[in-house]
């Protein structure tokens, strides 16, 4: 008898942890722990599944629109009213200068629109996506028609990144399921933010820029402090105490 439950409480140890490896949700939205300094979004903004493009937003924007042009930038263009760390009198119109390369959570798609621990990625956390994860290129996914690249983490969890394309000047989406633009957090310089960019042949580890005004997707983030501050799941206090008593 006493083995039988061992063999139980082992089996449903197991469950659990797998089932708090494969995903869990915050604010009604699924991550996966990929093993990294992040948790990735099973999704992006916008999207229903994991295939899909999801919503395109201009770098430092929160809201979608039709058209993606230097005319309707939220923060101008030829005199930028924010995130301006550089200025050359050469080529651009003076701009106040305030030094800012991070966007502030007022401008993060991510937390505006699910709200706070998620977040746009820096450009640091995709270069370590690329870095520390098996990147497979997947011309169907799910049989769906859509290209994309399967990531998986050492801990053998995965997300899948469609090549969602971007959007310009006419609303068009160049580039659909053929290469993937993700917009980062971080600003390059005034008038260009950091994405990451890839398509059949290519990973850009270095990370692409791409000019502010253009329409890239979002794939939120959660700090991995996050799980430290969650109380810890009732069934697995169980199993632990149940554990405790067999080693006694």
């Amino acid at each position: 008898m006493t083995r039988v439950i061992s063999v139980l409480v082992l089996l449903l140890a197991c469950f659990y942890s797998c089932l708090a490896q494969k995903g869990r949700e915050v604010n009604g939205h699924e991550y996966v722990d990929l093993g990294l300094s992040v948790l990735w979004s099973t999704k992006n903004i916008g999207a229903i599944t994991e295939y899909e493009s999801g919503d395109f937003f201009s770098w430092g924007e929160t809201v979608t629109k039709d058209l993606y042009d230097i005319d309707n930038y939220k923060f101008g263009w030829y005199t930028m009213s924010k995130y301006v760390n550089r200025y050359d009198s050469t080529i651009d119109f003076p701009s106040a200068i305030d030094s800012l390369t991070v966007l502030e959570p007022i401008d993060d798609a991510a937390v505006c629109i699910w709200g706070s621990p998620w977040r746009m990625p820096t450009n640091k956390e995709y270069i370590e996506l690329v870095h520390e994860c098996e990147w497979l290129w997947v011309p169907n996914y799910k049989g769906k028609n859509v290209k994309g690249y399967l990531v998986r983490g050492k801990n053998g969890n995965e997300i899948f990144l469609p090549c969602a394309g971007n959007k310009g000047m006419r609303g068009v989406n160049s580039g659909a399921n053929q290469i993937g633009s993700y917009w980062t957090s971080i600003l390059q310089n005034k008038r260009y933010a950091y994405e990451m960019c890839f398509n059949v042949s290519m990973i850009d580890i270095e990370l692409n820029l791409n000019h502010r005004y253009m329409g890239n997707p979002v794939r939120p983030v959660i700090d991995r402090t996050y799980l430290n501050q969650q109380p810890e799941n009732e069934a697995v206090k169980s199993t632990k105490k149940k554990r405790n008593k067999q080693k006694r």
